[in-house]
């Protein structure tokens, strides 16, 4: 049992390290902008009395999303994780909260996966670059090879993060 509350607890500090560290050059992280999007962080697509049982050997169940999110233009930073890409060129991908998720199993709980569609295809930076991700947020769950993802962004903007 101590192994598993210390997995869950190292998995959320990674989570939490990545958030402040992507979040740190925007002062109004978490604040609704002048347009209306809602800028979030990954700690705000969980429900606040969600604590997830991590088991390494055994698959996440889906996670509990916030349905307030449905519908809402919301603005994320995260990684890319390519799901349909020619070449450099990204179709559809997979934001994850840090470094590496998905690809190192287990994966995050599907509530910290987010499912993006871009309109037309764009060169992203490759695998786990940077970037923010603006567009229009449903709670819908998608499984991929890599993840569940709990929610899905039909993404108007994809951008680099600078640090």
């Amino acid at each position: 049992m101590p192994q598993l509350i210390s997995a869950t607890r190292w998995l959320f500090v990674l989570v939490s390290i990545s958030s402040v560290a992507l979040a740190e050059n925007n002062p109004s992280f978490g604040e609704p902008g002048a347009d209306g999007t809602l800028t979030l962080s990954w700690e705000q697509l969980m429900p606040a009395d969600y604590v997830p049982v991590w088991d390494p050997v055994a698959p996440l169940p889906t996670a509990p999303v916030i349905e307030e999110l449905n519908g809402k233009i919301v603005r994320l930073p995260g990684y890319v994780i390519p799901l349909k890409f020619d070449g450099l060129l990204v179709k559809e991908f997979l934001l994850v909260p840090y470094f590496g998720a998905c690809i190192h199993v287990p994966p995050p709980p599907s509530n910290q996966v987010v499912y993006v569609i871009l309109d037309k295809e764009q060169e992203l930076g490759g695998l786990f670059a940077t970037v923010w991700v603006t567009g229009q947020m449903q709670t819908q769950v998608k499984t991929t090879e890599y993840a569940e993802s709990g929610y899905t962004i039909a993404a108007s903007l994809v951008e680099p993060f600078d640090y």
